[in-house]
């Protein structure tokens, strides 16, 4: 993420960490934030008004919204990982950066939606 927000950097981009787990603390946020050094703005949402609007249901799930606020895609960041214990040693298509790409140029993205690997949110939805 690190990555894709330098390359995105001054092209009018804005990057949200959505944390959805009510138990989240803010203590804890930041310490996995800083442990991990996500960039953006980091946002709680317990009663999951973003995730619902990002149609989120695997975290971790990329989401990219229009200037309109339209949601254009939802799904994989890249497709390094297979399942939860399996991995690609490096990603092959890049999804979230395709998404971006193709709205900052006035373009849908050329797939809306795909399959997110990581854990179920178990409380939504």
């Amino acid at each position: 993420m690190q990555r894709i927000s330098k390359e995105f950097a001054g092209r009018g981009v804005d990057f949200w960490l959505v944390y959805p787990d009510p138990a989240a603390t803010p203590q804890g946020i930041r310490d996995h934030v800083a442990q991990y050094s996500f960039p953006g703005t980091v946002l709680r949402d317990p009663h999951h008004q973003l995730v619902k609007m990002a149609r989120a249901k695997i975290a971790p799930e990329a989401a990219v919204f229009d200037q309109a606020g339209h949601l254009v895609y939802h799904g994989r960041i890249d497709d390094q990982w297979l399942n939860p214990g399996r991995a690609r040693p490096a990603a092959q298509t890049h999804d979230l950066e395709d998404a971006i790409s193709a709205v900052l140029a006035g373009r849908p993205p050329a797939q809306a939606e795909t399959h997110a690997v990581g854990c179920w949110l178990a409380d939504v939805q």
